[in-house]
């Protein structure tokens, strides 16, 4: 599993430093906990991000896309909507699922090129394994620093 997702980061970096030297559009890498995301802005409302979230053989594969509602100074406020793709092998449960939510919001730009990013969002999670389904509404918090390779 490990292999795998080092090939995924390696696989996102290479899409990321391509779309950064070919566009005029941001592009970015972040890092939070526990996950590695990319993310590439269309326009200075728009942007679309992939997930990948990894801890105690638990992983999830999440795509969002971005409306970035008021912007003033280093800072910028949005609301997303997102889905992923879930997996998990723990406490004796092997399954799958989904999640979907929609967080809201903000991003602090330290400099031009890093920022510090916070959004809460309320999610719907579903989960099944062999002889288990469980579904239910949670909060998920979501922190992470981001680098821009390329800025508008």
């Amino acid at each position: 599993m490990e292999t795998i997702v080092n090939k995924k980061v390696l696989w996102i970096k290479f899409l990321l430093v391509f779309l950064s030297s070919y566009s005029c559009s941001e592009v970015a890498l972040g890092i939070g906990w526990p996950y590695l995301c990319g993310k590439y802005g269309f326009s200075k409302k728009i942007s679309l991000e992939a997930k990948i979230a990894s801890l105690e053989n638990i992983n999830v594969l999440n795509i969002r896309g971005a409306w970035n509602f008021y912007s003033y100074k280093n800072i910028r406020s949005f609301f997303a909507a997102e889905i992923g793709y879930v997996t998990f092998d723990s406490l004796g449960l092997k399954g799958d699922g989904f999640e979907c939510g929609v967080p809201i919001g903000g991003e602090y730009f330290i400099t031009k090129n890093l920022s510090l990013s916070c959004d809460l969002s309320p999610t719907y999670i579903m989960l099944a394994s062999e002889n288990t389904k469980v579904s239910s509404f949670e909060f998920v918090v979501n922190l992470a620093v981001y680098w821009y390779f390329s800025k508008r």
